[in-house]
C-alpha cells in the first residue's frame, strides 16, 4: 500500500516521469525499499516520504524544507510571503504548495483554508534541513520574517482586545497560529 501511496502521488503532479521511468523506478528502486519486512516502519516511511521529496523541483524541496519550521498549520499567503521574505523569486508560491500537497507531504485544510505537514513529514523536512547544512543568511531572513509576522499578529490581536466583542476573534486567530 505504502508503495501504491508514493506512484499514485508522483503521477497526480503535473510534471510526472514517462511511465517507463515509473516502470523502472519501481522495478529497480520502490519495491525493493519498500517491501522488505525486516525494514523497520519508520524506516519504510521515511523511504516513501524521501522517494516524494526527491520527485519535487528544488524550490519545492527548499520550500518544504522552510515551511515545515511553522510551528502547527499556516495560510497560503502568510507561507508566501514568508517565503518570498527570504529572497526567492518565486511567482507561483501557491503552486508550490499545491505541488507539496499533490504528493502527499502537505495537507490542506478546504473549511479552514489553512496548510499543515503531517509530524512525521515535518520531522522529515527538518532532518533534510540539517543534513543539507543550513545557510545561515537564509535561516536569518527566515527567522525575522516569522519574527515579523508574529508580532503583527500580536499587534493586531492588542488592537482588537479592548474591544470586548473581538476578543474572542483575537484569541481564536492566535490559537490558530500558534
Amino acid at each position: 500500500p505504502l508503495a501504491l501511496r508514493v506512484v499514485a502521488s508522483i503521477l497526480r503532479g503535473p510534471d510526472h516521469p514517462d511511465p517507463q521511468v515509473i516502470i523502472k523506478m519501481l522495478s529497480d528502486e520502490l519495491i525493493k525499499t519498500l517491501s522488505p519486512e525486516e525494514l523497520s516502519t519508520s524506516v519504510r516511511v521515511n523511504t516513501s516520504i524521501y522517494l516524494s521529496y526527491k520527485h519535487l523541483t528544488s524550490m519545492s524541496q527548499k520550500a518544504g524544507r522552510y515551511l515545515a519550521k511553522f510551528p502547527a498549520s499556516f495560510e497560503g499567503a502568510v507561507a508566501c510571503n514568508i517565503f518570498q521574505s527570504v529572497a526567492y523569486q518565486v511567482e507561483n508560491c501557491l503552486d508550490i504548495l499545491k505541488t507539496l500537497q499533490q504528493r502527499s507531504l502537505l495537507e490542506h485544510n478546504q473549511r479552514t483554508q489553512r496548510y499543515q505537514f503531517h509530524p512525521l513529514i515535518r520531522e522529515f523536512f527538518l532532518s533534510m534541513q540539517k543534513s543539507l547544512g543550513i545557510n545561515k543568511k537564509e535561516n536569518t531572513q527566515f527567522t525575522l520574517a516569522f519574527i515579523h509576522l508574529y508580532t503583527n499578529m500580536l499587534n493586531e490581536i492588542a488592537k482588537h482586545s479592548s474591544a470586548k466583542s473581538t476578543s474572542v476573534y483575537s484569541l481564536n486567530r492566535f490559537d490558530a497560529e500558534s
